[in-house]
């Protein structure tokens, strides 16, 4: 992100500011394997990969039961901990995920957060 001031001498002032991108936990913690969390996945690693050092790239999930996630290589590993995929968690989940990774992300203070209307 590019930001631009006024200085005393009337020149502008051009700043470089990294780019936040947050992904949130929703598809992580409701898909164990998934097209669309193997597709946000994806996307993080290549948007860091070619934007270099232009971008900060997390993905927010401190509990989540998705394989891709957690046998990725990049560095998305989730900071998160691993669920195994046990019967009627999901609400729990989604309680707990929301109310952590919802001060987590604040604290970020992201540009974008990519949103997926599915869940």
């Amino acid at each position: 992100m590019l930001l631009c001031s006024d200085n005393d001498f009337g020149f502008l002032n051009f700043e470089f500011q990294k780019m936040k991108i947050a992904f949130d936990h929703q598809v992580f913690t409701n898909q164990k394997y998934g097209g669309i969390s193997r597709y946000f996945l994806e996307l993080a690693e290549n948007i860091s990969y070619i934007s270099k050092n232009e971008t900060d790239i997390k993905i927010f999930a401190p509990i989540y039961k998705n394989n891709y996630l957690y046998s990725s290589a990049g560095k998305f590993r989730a900071a998160g901990l691993k669920f195994p995929d046990l019967p009627k968690t999901g609400r729990i989940l989604r309680l707990v995920n929301n109310f952590a990774s919802h001060y987590q992300i604040i604290n970020f203070n992201p540009d974008i957060i990519p949103r997926n209307l599915l869940f």
